[in-house]
């Protein structure tokens, strides 16, 4: 189920609950069920590619301010390997 259809389903199920006469001890553990139950969905989720692709940038400049001289090496070897059509 996609984060749009989550949102969709829990929005519902909001509304519904607002439809009837709850106590305002019923009220309060429905509403900390249903948000226990979107963090959970939510913590499931992959990441998405904008932030994994971000994160994967951020790593690799940091890796390379660290170790700028094995990073020239893996860059020239990628960059030689591509130029052979590998």
């Amino acid at each position: 189920m996609s984060i749009q259809e989550m949102n969709r389903k829990m929005a519902e199920w909001r509304a519904s609950m607002d439809a009837h006469a709850l106590e305002p001890q019923q009220r309060k553990v429905m509403e900390e069920s249903m948000d226990a139950m979107a963090l959970q969905f939510r913590s499931n989720q992959p990441p998405s590619a904008e932030a994994f692709e971000s994160e994967l940038h951020r790593l690799e400049m940091m890796w390379a301010a660290d170790h700028p001289l094995l990073a020239t090496i893996i860059t020239e070897t990628l960059r030689r390997l591509s130029a052979m059509g590998i």
